[in-house]
């Protein structure tokens, strides 16, 4: 898919450069040294354009003390446990906040999920919805995202749905 959308970007930066390249030609030979000042900048536009947004990231960035639980749904088992528990809820946005993702992949029709984790702060209002697929993946707003720097921590959340559902397994 993504390789998909490359080549569709490719295509219409390759046809925007030949009419700009035969507008250009009919030009005056001052006129055109100005046109290709201008059709330099643009590569060096959609370039930037790109790397930005895969620059290292923090998709998290929340205090714990500003969620008031967090709800998980297994999307294997479709079990979910709510965490209220401040210690709990500590530890997991701790753990999220301390990796920089880097996006890698576009994926808005991307079907299923390991853990859908919804946040919420401590008026009750919705917060955040991720999913954490590994100790390494997530997705977030259409997009997933590989842990770069250290990994989330989730062997914690399997323990609690092996606390809280005997027998448990993924």
């Amino acid at each position: 898919m993504q390789f998909l959308i490359f080549a569709l970007l490719a295509c219409i930066f390759a046809i925007i450069i030949f009419n700009l390249v035969v507008y250009y030609k009919d030009l005056s030979k001052d006129k055109r040294k100005l046109g290709v000042k201008r059709i330099g900048t643009i590569p060096i536009s959609v370039v930037l354009l790109i790397g930005i947004t895969y620059i290292l990231r923090g998709i998290i960035n929340i205090d714990y003390t500003e969620v008031n639980r967090i709800e998980i749904t297994d999307g294997n088992t479709g079990k979910d446990i709510e965490i209220i528990d401040k210690d709990n809820i500590k530890h997991i946005i701790e753990s999220l906040n301390s990796v920089a993702f880097r996006k890698y992949k576009y994926s808005l029709f991307r079907m299923g999920y390991t853990f859908n984790t919804k946040i919420y702060d401590n008026n009750g209002k919705f917060r955040k919805n991720i999913v954490i697929n590994s100790d390494e993946d997530i997705r977030y707003n259409s997009y997933s995202y590989r842990a770069i720097t250290n990994r989330i921590d989730y062997e914690f959340i399997l323990d609690l749905y092996k606390q809280q559902y005997e027998g448990y397994h993924q």
